[in-house]
This record gives structure tokens, sequence and C-alpha cells, in this order.
């Protein structure tokens, strides 16, 4: 499906342990990235639902996306061809009430075990409506627009530069 992708992302100090306790999913995600000059391309697999082909323009808050689901030797074909590569584990809550999705990347040592929280939002009105809820504790920076967090960036054969 062609749409647009409404998300904001913070890097926490800590996991919240709240989201972990109430995670609707968790799941393993590898990413092997074929293109991330200008925008991205991407294949992916999750543990728990398989492997899908991503397109992804260059932007910040908001930004093209195609996705689709493919089979699993389209995956491993084009994970030879793949120079960059992430693995992290998701955790991840959905409340339909409020049109939003929160998804907890954590990072393996190779990023210094780096915690991420997206909010996906559905809409504009979920975007505008929305306030960082309760259980995430001070100290989380907004790097929504910092190009080093991106995940076609931190795929980057060099270690996670610290902060």
């Amino acid at each position: 499906m062609d749409s647009k992708e409404i998300e904001l992302k913070f890097k926490l100090n800590k996991v919240p342990t709240y989201l972990i306790e109430n995670a609707d999913k968790t799941f393993t995600i590898e990413t092997y990235y074929l293109c991330r000059e200008t925008g991205e391309v991407r294949v992916l697999k999750t543990s728990d639902i398989g492997c899908f082909l991503t397109v992804k323009g260059d932007g910040g808050l908001v930004r093209g996306e195609f996705e689709v689901q493919c089979p699993e030797w389209v995956f491993n074909l084009v994970q030879k061809s793949a120079q960059w590569v992430i693995h992290k584990t998701r955790y991840k809550i959905v409340v339909p009430e409020e049109e939003l999705d929160y998804e907890l990347d954590i990072y393996g040592p190779k990023w210094d075990n780096l915690i991420i929280l997206e909010v996906e939002f559905k809409n504009f009105a979920a975007y505008r409506a929305w306030t960082m809820p309760y259980w995430i504790e001070p100290g989380y920076i907004d790097v929504t627009e910092i190009p080093k967090y991106k995940n076609k960036n931190l795929a980057l054969p060099y270690t996670y530069p610290k902060q």
C-alpha cells in the first residue's frame, strides 16, 4: 500500500517497564538495506509475521512509505546483495482508541543497547492530540529529525556513536 508515515522517534535512557509488560507483540526484526542515499529500499524479516519489501522516502515526521509482504525466497535473494544490516527486538502496543502504535526498539551491543521509542500515528488528528505518556521517564530526547538515529544510518558498518 502506498501511503504516508507519520512518526515521532525518541531516544530513551531506560526501557519502560509498562511497555514491556503490556506489549501486544514482541518480535525480532532483521533489516537489510539495498539503497539508503535518497530514501531507502530494504527487505526485512520479522520473527512473527514474515518478510516485507519496503521503500521509504526521505523525511522526518512525515514521509512516503510503500510496503508489501514478500515470500521468504525474495528476502533471501535480496539480503545477499545488501550492504547494510540492522538487528533489533521490538515491543509493540497498539492503541486503537488513540489511533496510534507505540513501537519500542532495542538494538544490540553494536549500538550500545540503544533504546528508541517510535510513535506511529494513523493520521494528523492523532498526532496533534498526542502527549507523552506517563510511563516514559524524563530525560528522553526527540530524535525524529536527527539523521544519525534513522535506521538506514544506524545500519552503517561502523559502531553506533555514543552521545
